[in-house]
């Protein structure tokens, strides 16, 4: 049993219950009944100890066969890497030529806002070539020692735990 969009887990750190609004490769949003909140995680926290089980025995289950689901998928997610998806290499910009050093982080490299960064060009865009899988991929731009927030054009977007944006880059 995979883990489905109008499923309902219960977050520990808001004492809400939520419902999965949606799942993708490594991340679920879930949101509250009232369409309130969202919340944004990974499929490794939810496999963790912030999410309690309700006390009634079918729900608790139903999460610990999600629990059970998330261990296969990332087995299954090792496979697919290994297999014959061949990575494409996949070119992120932002035209941003008052600041003075860019880098690049995402779920692609653990959210880690120092180890990619980008290289300035003479017209002010910064760039780097990363070689990715194809996937849904969110990432954002650490400039100058904070989070880059301001919109990109044709650029999809999803709201993070933190109440920010994160940009979308989807791969094929």
């Amino acid at each position: 049993m995979k883990i489905r969009e109008g499923d309902k887990v219960r977050i520990n750190l808001f004492e809400e219950d939520y419902r999965v609004k949606w799942v993708g490769e490594r991340m679920v949003v879930l949101e509250t009944e009232n369409k309130s909140r969202q919340f944004l995680t990974t499929l490794n926290n939810l496999k963790s100890n912030s999410f309690s089980l309700p006390k009634n025995p079918e729900i608790r289950n139903k999460i610990n066969r999600w629990k059970e689901d998330i261990n296969m998928t990332e087995k299954e997610e090792t496979k697919r890497k290994k297999s014959t998806m061949k990575k494409k290499e996949i070119e992120f910009t932002l035209f941003a030529p008052d600041f003075r050093e860019v880098f690049l982080a995402g779920d692609f490299n653990s959210w880690n806002p120092q180890t990619l960064p980008m290289q300035k060009d003479i017209n002010g865009v910064w760039r780097i070539k990363l070689k990715l899988h194809p996937g849904r991929y969110q990432y954002k731009f650490f400039t100058d020692g904070a989070w880059f927030e301001g919109p990109l054009s044709d650029t999809e977007v999803i709201t993070n735990p933190f109440g920010t944006q994160n940009f979308i880059k989807e791969i094929r």
